[in-house]
């Protein structure tokens, strides 16, 4: 009798669903008025077949990636239009398998507890639905945890490529930059108590003076060069367009319509508003002081267990974003195994029920959010403040 592993199980079980819905996203996509598929994906595609005729993939409307996208789907044109979608499904066992590898090498769970951490993201449901619907976002999250495991196993040349990459496929891995510098600074030096200096002594100590070394040159020089050398490139072959469809665009990019942040209410009111210098066009500058802020903390205080702190830092960097979709949700759910290994959350009941309990109140907000997105978006009623609503207790949710 064969005796198949749990972990093997796990990976079957994975593939599965998801194939199972790619099947299933061809019947919808052409039987019902409502797609199955992202427009997103229609977007790639088109960008792809644009590549294939050498032409510039911005000529679609929308493209608002780097050309690498479009590039590596061009056997969406060649091949089938399948090919992305099977793409970022295998991706998302490699997150999985780049998972169980980190899991392994910071030695702090069993092989037991390791499935179960791995099958928060193999078997999650938004993992699953993203992915086979056709978003991207696998490719950025298994740069960012290969990026995490080549510097976790001083991989530091390997590490510093792949985030030079990372940051160029999509900006904001940049978030991990100051982690990454303190990390490589601290990391062989001894533990010193330094409760009994002043916070100024403390903040030049932990968060400025561990940022120069050999390594940290190496590090950055690898990495930027990493980006500036793709994105000069590209550059050359597709011009200014490319630099702000690319990075530009997402800096000043500002959606009222299918956003979860808590900022979207401001955003909608100040396309209407003509005062150059408003309450609301404030408030969205304290949302990135206050995004600025936590980095710089969550940096100085967990850079020691990197992988925790690239959890936090991207849940953060989420939740205090002006935009907020679906999509964004993956950056952390990718990262969230290896932050529950680094808790307490699965080592007692109260704990779990505690956990689960959290978990409930972020999907019962995310629903009521939904509800009204529905309202607004498909039945054009005016519910922009029980959206706003909505949106303050989904983000009293992610801080709780």
């Amino acid at each position: 009798m064969v005796v198949i592993s749990q972990r093997t199980l796990l990976y079957g079980v994975s593939l599965g669903i998801r194939l199972i819905l790619l099947v299933y996203a061809h019947w919808q996509d052409t039987n019902m008025v409502v797609k199955y598929t992202d427009i997103d994906y229609e977007v790639f595609t088109d960008g792809a077949r644009l590549i294939t005729q050498g032409k510039s993939p911005y000529e679609r409307p929308t493209f608002r990636y780097t050309p690498l996208l479009a590039m590596i789907l061009t056997p969406n044109i060649a091949v089938h239009t399948l090919f992305g979608k099977i793409l970022f499904v295998l991706l998302d066992l490699i997150i999985g398998f780049l998972l169980e590898k980190t899991l392994v090498m910071t030695k702090t769970s069993t092989e037991k507890e390791r499935v179960v951490l791995i099958a928060v993201w193999l078997l999650n449901p938004l993992s699953i639905n993203v992915s086979t619907r056709g978003n991207a976002e696998a490719i950025i999250s298994a740069l960012v945890i290969c990026c995490l495991f080549c510097i976790l196993k001083n991989q530091l040349v390997l590490g510093s490529f792949i985030f030079g990459l990372a940051v160029h496929v999509k900006l904001y891995p940049i978030i991990y930059s100051y982690a990454i510098l303190l990390y490589l600074g601290n990391r062989e030096k001894p533990f010193s108590d330094r409760s009994r200096h002043s916070f100024p002594i403390r903040i030049y100590q932990d968060g400025i003076l561990p940022l120069f070394g050999k390594k940290q040159l190496l590090f950055f020089v690898i990495s930027a060069g990493t980006f500036f050398l793709i994105t000069g490139i590209l550059y050359i072959l597709y011009g200014y367009e490319m630099i702000y469809e690319t990075f530009l665009y997402h800096l000043v990019r500002s959606d009222h319509r299918h956003n979860f942040s808590v900022q979207f209410y401001h955003i909608y009111l100040s396309t209407v508003s003509t005062i150059e210098i408003s309450p609301i066009k404030v408030g969205s500058l304290l949302g990135l002081v206050a995004q600025a802020f936590l980095i710089g903390a969550i940096s100085i205080s967990f850079n020691k267990t990197l992988d925790l702190c690239f959890f936090l830092l991207t849940f953060a960097f989420v939740t205090f974003n002006k935009v907020i979709t679906v999509q964004y949700f993956i950056w952390f759910i990718a990262l969230l195994p290896l932050a529950l290994k680094s808790s307490d959350v699965l080592k007692t009941r109260t704990s779990v029920l505690l956990g689960l309990g959290l978990l409930f109140f972020w999907f019962t907000t995310q629903g009521v959010w939904l509800y009204f997105g529905y309202r607004l978006e498909f039945l054009g009623e005016n519910v922009f403040h029980n959206l706003w609503l909505a949106s303050l207790a989904f983000f009293l949710a992610n801080i709780s």
